[in-house]
């Protein structure tokens, strides 16, 4: 058998930097100190993915569940500061839709609470300009960074080459598939990796089953929530 040649080796380097230190169903089941645990690291500071990790493509409303895990992790006070690390290209409505969201977001936490969009860095995920970026703006390394997101190829292949110290993946929440790419390259890829992983990075075992919003679109609304979106709450 013939030794792997160099872009082999290169191409399943990228492949295991993909490997989040946990799988989770859902953000709700983010345990902050069963992270730093498994990572050997401590968090001060929480990056997160926007689009189908707290909320559903081209949602106005977050689900009330999603705030209060950020109040949640809010209270802590080991955590300094929060950053939504997000890819907006040139569209404004998407950045402002962001935006909206994170203001509420900082409301729910009480903590420093910051936007890092592509159009601001001039570097999409998994570039690690915008990676780099949160922690500076947050007055934290790197190392004491987490970040959470639902795509190992842009948000945790992004953190782990920024040297932040600890990553999760969570299961897409909503029902938009996503692009093209990520639809039918990405996502099989990855379900093909959870296949070979050890059952003990698995938080829960029904990652695979992906994240099955239970609430469903009800006359423009959610109706699990009293939802706060991006322009005001549900209610108006």
């Amino acid at each position: 058998m013939s030794r792997p040649g160099v872009i082999e080796v290169a191409k399943f380097a990228i492949l295991t930097r993909q490997i989040p230190d946990i799988y989770l169903s859902s953000f709700v089941d983010l345990d902050i100190d069963e992270l730093s645990a498994r990572a050997g690291v401590s968090i001060a500071g929480v990056g997160f993915d926007i689009d189908l990790t707290v909320v559903d493509h081209f949602d106005e409303f977050m689900p009330q569940k999603h705030l209060e895990k950020f109040a949640e992790l809010g209270q802590r006070d080991d955590i300094e500061g929060f950053a939504g690390i997000t890819n907006t290209g040139d569209d404004r409505e998407r950045l402002e839709r962001a935006q909206g969201f994170i203001q509420h977001i900082g409301e729910a936490t009480g903590k420093p609470t910051i936007l890092v969009a592509s159009s601001d860095v001039g570097g999409r995920k998994p570039r690690e300009a915008i990676f780099h970026e949160a922690p500076r703006r947050l007055n934290l390394l790197s190392r004491q960074m987490a970040m959470v997101g639902d795509q190992g190829a842009k948000d945790t292949l992004g953190a782990r080459n920024s040297g932040y110290g600890a990553t999760a993946q969570v299961a897409p929440y909503g029902t938009h598939p996503g692009d093209w790419r990520t639809h039918y390259f990405q996502r099989p890829m990855e379900a093909a990796v959870r296949l070979i992983m050890p059952r003990g990075i698995f938080r829960v075992t029904d990652f695979g089953k992906g994240n099955p919003r239970l609430a469903e679109p009800v006359d423009g609304r959610l109706n699990d929530i009293e939802s706060i979106g991006a322009t005001g709450s549900a209610d108006g």
